[in-house]
């Protein structure tokens, strides 16, 4: 038997993104890459696990909406409202087929475009590209709209909580075009909120 990916080296481990066998090389090199892995898979976790460790708190080349402050006092005080925001995305996230941080991302960055073009006056929906990220978007954009009267939530504070959450997507970025750190982090801090993965992982030609 030859590793599922490579077809060459010896398999040393199961892989349920190519649902067969592989090498310890390929799971490294294809991780995120061509693979997209289950947030479930001990390999993908540890993996994430040692990215953060040798880069915590590392500066982000850019920051996303460098123009909002958002400082330690205002995290305080919306921790909560930005884990009510951050668990409803995953759930959201994670019924979608081989969802990625940057379906996220995008639909962080339509909400944020959303609600500053409200707060100038206007009522326009910078809705994302994509069937997966405008998903996520129109779902999120629905419980706030639910949710945030009920809480007492100001458009304010929403858009910077959404901010926050845009910021941790970047900081946990691996660089990898298949990336799901950020979701993998969210499930750990979410585990009761995380349904079983859909299908659509992809498997490397």
């Amino acid at each position: 038997m030859s590793c599922a990916i490579c077809h060459k080296r010896k398999p040393k481990r199961h892989c349920p993104g190519v649902h067969g066998e592989i090498c310890s090389l390929c799971c490294g090199t294809e991780r995120e890459n061509t693979v997209t892995c289950p947030l479930d898979c001990p390999y993908l976790q540890e993996a994430h696990r040692y990215e953060w460790e040798r880069r915590p708190g590392a500066p982000l080349d850019a920051i996303p909406y460098a123009n909002y402050e958002i400082h330690d006092n205002f995290l305080y005080h919306h921790d909560a409202a930005i884990g009510m925001i951050a668990a409803q995305m995953l759930k959201r996230a994670l019924e979608l087929p081989a969802v990625r941080d940057s379906d996220v991302r995008d639909a962080l960055d339509g909400l944020i475009r959303t609600r500053e073009t409200a707060a100038s006056g206007l009522l326009y929906e910078s809705v994302p590209a994509g069937p997966v990220p405008e998903a996520i978007f129109r779902d999120t954009q629905a419980f706030l709209e639910e949710t945030a009267p009920k809480v007492q939530l100001k458009d304010a504070e929403i858009l910077k909580c959404l901010v926050f959450l845009a910021r941790l997507v970047a900081a946990r970025n691996n660089g990898r075009p298949q990336c799901r750190a950020f979701l993998g982090f969210l499930k750990q801090q979410f585990p009761q909120v995380a349904p079983a993965e859909t299908g659509g992982l992809i498997v490397p030609a």
